[in-house]
């Protein structure tokens, strides 16, 4: 998945999440890898923001936190595999309103 310019992976070999900053200055903080259960099928949730996205696997389970410098609006969400078939059962896609938004009246 690339969120941004910025991948996220999930190597299955290795059982673990991957984040990858589109260029070295726009990465903070935090591990830049998470571990990820052995199990045949995972249920992921994440959370986008402005300059952040935050992993939620099996309800919470695992979670983790990552920190950017976002690359712009174009291409905001890709997903591809490059290993072999991946399946998605169920996906959905929530665009919420800024809390920063203030009415101009």
């Amino acid at each position: 998945i690339v969120v941004r310019g910025h991948p996220i992976l999930f190597n299955w070999e290795d059982n673990e999440l991957l984040i990858e900053a589109s260029a070295w200055h726009k990465h903070f903080g935090g591990s830049e890898s998470v571990p990820l259960p052995d199990e045949p099928s995972l249920q992921v949730r994440m959370l986008i923001d402005t300059t952040s996205i935050e992993v939620f696997i099996d309800g919470g389970r695992i979670s983790a936190s990552f920190c950017f410098l976002p690359g712009g609006y174009a291409d905001t969400l890709t997903m591809s595999t490059y290993s072999s078939d991946q399946i998605i059962e169920d996906f959905a896609l929530h665009e919420l309103e800024s809390a920063w938004q203030t009415d101009s009246k």
